[in-house]
């Protein structure tokens, strides 16, 4: 019961024991009850906001279409119903590039995906100008510097003779155009394919579809 309240677990487990929580217009006594989204909750009187409800949605990106609620040009929002305009998009990718993108009111989430120090992995299509190398492919995995530090993909393979997969555990801004540029290779197309356990799959360009946290991150 106490993390539902809008204190420390001491403290929401004083105010209960001193029978200022009212739950369901009973005096509640135990802080260990269960209750969901659909109690009524007081305390001294006063309703307990209920949490909003948590929304993930997987989105193929295409290209041209910028990661921006305030885009002037094409925006990723305009392909989205608008009741989703307030939602924070995760896993940013620049106009150039397409594939999956997160959109969700879960912050913690938003913050887990994005933030390099979780290293929650990105599996991305890189299609280049010419045929892979097994050189191009030594430098492409030797990596570069960014940000004042040398970063390198987790790993490089090659799919056929001018695409390979590349995967990378910090998804730093451009990071894989970098790793690119390092090794001599022009970027024809870059595509994001996977995030953690989900995968973009059959999903069509410019479409979207609802998800779930397990499906995401278990």
């Amino acid at each position: 019961m106490s993390k539902f309240l809008l204190a420390s677990r001491r403290s929401s487990e004083q105010l209960i024991m001193e029978g200022k929580v009212i739950v369901n217009n009973i005096i509640e006594t135990s802080p260990a009850r269960n209750v969901s989204e659909h109690d009524v909750i007081l305390v001294n009187g006063i309703p307990l906001p209920k949490r909003p409800s948590l929304t993930y949605i997987a989105f193929h990106k295409p290209r041209g279409y910028e990661c921006s609620s305030k885009s002037r040009g094409k925006g990723v929002f305009s392909l989205l119903p608008s009741h989703y305009n307030k939602l924070l998009y995760v896993g940013r990718l620049d106009i150039e590039s397409s594939g999956l993108l997160f959109f969700s009111n879960d912050g913690d989430f938003c913050h887990r995906i994005a933030h390099p120090s979780f290293g929650v992995k990105k599996h991305y299509i890189l299609k280049t100008h010419r045929d892979v190398t097994a050189s191009d492919l030594e430098r492409l995995s030797s990596g570069t510097e960014i940000d004042g530090k040398h970063r390198a993909p987790l790993l490089v393979r090659k799919i056929r003779r001018n695409t390979v997969r590349v995967t990378v555990a910090e998804g730093r801004k451009h990071e894989v155009r970098l790793f690119a540029a390092a090794a001599g290779l022009i970027v024809h197309e870059l595509i994001r394919v996977q995030i953690g356990n989900y995968q973009l799959g059959k999903l069509p360009l410019g479409s979207w579809r609802h998800t779930s946290l397990d499906e995401i991150v278990s």
